[in-house]
């Protein structure tokens, strides 16, 4: 008797807004990941499969732009957050190179 096993493949679609260089201009963008879930026979586990790309959000469809603004307070929060960041970096490098 043999047994034959369907094997569905699975995969996840997700979607963050950031603020990037895409084709050659700085702006709001959309980093696009999709995780393909497969099973590897001779580990016997799943593995996951990822591929990410860029697009700007201007070229979104209508859909997609509206979800990125329900996420466009918590990227500001965010934003601020890497600025306030980046500026402590430059301070202490500027007073380090003073003392010396």
């Amino acid at each position: 008797m043999t047994a034959s096993i369907l094997l569905l493949k699975k995969s996840r679609t997700s979607s963050f807004l950031g603020y990037g260089k895409i084709e050659d201009k700085w702006q709001l963008a959309l980093k696009t990941t999709v995780g393909k879930f497969e099973w590897d026979n001779k580990a016997q586990e799943e593995k996951v499969i990822k591929e990410s790309w860029y697009d700007p959000l201007t070229k979104a469809s209508r859909d997609v732009r509206l979800e990125a603004a329900l996420q466009f307070d918590d990227f500001l929060v965010a934003l601020k957050e890497h600025a306030v960041a980046q500026l402590a970096k430059v301070k202490l490098a500027k007073k380090q190179a003073e003392l010396k």
